[in-house]
């Protein structure tokens, strides 16, 4: 699975989504579909997926544990999630790739990867975005490129997101809004993660393309890589000006924050968000006591696990932000490995 594998930039980027979005011709959008509709594109990519020797399940027939199994794993959002009547998912053997059917565009083409491999992650979403092409009657106009609900989908159909740890730059005067300026130029945006209650979540943030009419795959890979090179240097370079005009501050935050996280047995998820934004702006850059085993994966691991709970890229699943025993007795486990 895409969340065993090590990534690059794992300091910084926690995961990299490519979304590929595709709409059969003769049907309306999801948005306008009738449940008999529904019922027909699923009989038609149901039909597909078993041409291509993959397995299609009804969202609306799986069990909640299945399904919050796959919530947990990225392999569905919210809306799939919390609505999953008329709803369908198909998955790669490996389950790097998943297909969800009727929500939001009739097939999304997910590819996750931790890290920042933006290019082999595309490479493997727009392949399986090629056989259905092939097995299907895509939504296609000369002039416009694939036909999506979302006009800023419209063209290659192609939603690149990385997610993001930035405490560095947070902590920064005024770097948040450079970026933010050098990013427009890209056509790319930067949002901040919330809780279910609104509440932004601290050092989380959410990059994303918001152009896909009148540019090529190449173009846009090229154009992704140059933010995650942008948001990487200039991230880097705020941690270590902080560690270094604040050593004593960000040492003392660094281990209380450990010690919070390693032993509590209760704690409110803000506070855990908190808590890991110190660790990751002094990881790396001092050198912590040798009986400390911290790593990338381990943060990011609890980070990812935490927004699955309480969230999903700012969207709310309806989770109250209570203090918690199950993500204090998680939290305890992920830190405790291999020590």
């Amino acid at each position: 699975m895409w969340n065993n594998k090590n990534g690059s930039e794992t300091d910084i980027v926690i995961l990299t989504k490519v979304s590929i979005s595709r709409n059969i011709k003769g049907f309306p959008f999801c948005s306008k579909m009738s449940a008999s509709d529904k019922e027909s594109v699923c009989e038609i990519v149901n039909k597909a997926a078993t041409d291509m020797n993959l397995n299609f399940q009804r969202l609306d027939s799986i069990s909640k544990d299945e399904k919050d199994e796959k919530y947990r794993n990225y392999m569905i959002e919210n809306s799939a999630y919390v609505d999953s009547i008329g709803k369908g998912l198909i998955l790669d053997e490996k389950n790097n790739i998943s297909i969800v059917v009727n929500d939001g565009e009739h097939l999304k083409i997910n590819a996750l990867c931790n890290g920042a491999d933006i290019a082999g992650n595309y490479s493997l979403a727009d392949m399986m975005a090629s056989i259905f092409e092939i097995n299907l009657d895509i939504a296609y106009s000369d002039k416009y490129g694939f036909l999506t609900s979302d006009i800023e989908r419209m063209g290659t159909g192609v939603r690149i997101s990385n997610l993001v740890f930035l405490p560095g730059i947070e902590k920064t005067t005024d770097a948040l809004n450079t970026l933010a300026k050098r990013l427009r130029k890209y056509d790319w945006k930067i949002t901040a993660l919330k809780n279910s209650s609104g509440e932004k979540i601290p050092s989380l943030y959410c990059l994303y393309n918001v152009v896909t009419l009148g540019i090529t795959e190449k173009e846009l890979i090229s154009r992704a890589a140059g933010v995650v090179d942008d948001v990487v240097k200039l991230e880097r370079t705020c941690r270590k000006n902080i560690c270094q005009r604040k050593k004593k501050i960000v040492e003392d935050q660094f281990y209380r924050a450990y010690a919070t996280l390693r032993y509590a047995r209760r704690i409110d998820s803000q506070e855990v968000y908190s808590l890991l934004s110190w660790i990751r702006l002094g990881l790396g850059n001092f050198e912590i006591e040798e009986d400390i085993k911290l790593s990338d994966k381990k943060i990011n691991d609890i980070t990812k696990m935490m927004i699955r709970e309480t969230n999903s890229f700012g969207k709310s699943k309806g989770m109250s932000m209570v203090t918690v025993t199950e993500s204090a007795d998680s939290i305890r486990a992920i830190l405790k490995g291999d020590e």
